[in-house]
């Protein structure tokens, strides 16, 4: 510990072992007695991104209109930037270039890249920034794939009946669970 007199009656002190997000417990001491009040419960919070600690997991394989990419951005000693509002965001190549789909917090320091529910079936690279900093051991790769009708969503589409059912169904594979969910909700089905 590191401690400074500011010549006012205060002091500043530095805890430069400290590498660890998290709660500690503080007993100041002036000439071997404990401050009034101590020990006090202090909360050490992340440091600065830091671009080499980042961490990138692709799902294997990947669903479209499902969470892709999972990004996990930490500082310097490893802990999560819990808390920050890091700008994390894809790009998803060669099938159809996407740019720039930003991340959701999940406000733990990690993000979710979410892929689109039009996205085309196939291998993509991968490119993943965090502050404007690429993602450090990629590009990555992945594997996405058309996200399956429900055997609940597709017996509603099918209540349809007739033509309408098969087109309602092909339709489905183009959205979201959330999007069919409102789509048939809105149908009455």
């Amino acid at each position: 510990m590191n401690v400074k007199d500011n010549g006012d009656g205060t002091y500043s002190a530095e805890y430069p072992g400290v590498a660890k997000a998290g709660d500690y417990t503080l007993t100041p001491v002036v000439n071997g007695e404990p401050v009034k009040d101590a020990p006090f419960q202090v909360k050490v919070g992340a440091g600065g991104f830091d671009p080499n600690n980042t961490g990138v997991e692709i799902p294997n394989p990947g669903y479209t209109g499902r969470k892709g990419p999972k990004v996990s951005v930490k500082d310097k000693q490893g802990n999560l930037r819990a808390g920050f509002d890091d700008d994390v965001e894809a790009d998803l190549t060669p099938k159809l270039k996407i740019a720039k789909l930003k991340a959701k917090s999940n406000g733990d320091g990690t993000y979710d890249v979410d892929y689109p529910s039009n996205l085309l079936p196939g291998e993509y690279e991968i490119d993943v920034r965090v502050n404007g900093q690429a993602a450090p051991r990629g590009p990555f790769r992945g594997d996405v794939k058309k996200t399956a009708v429900s055997q609940d969503h597709a017996q509603r589409a099918n209540a349809a009946g007739g033509n309408a059912g098969a087109i309602l169904n092909k339709a489905l594979l183009e959205l979201s669970e959330a999007e069919r969910e409102t789509l048939l909700a809105a149908l009455g089905k």
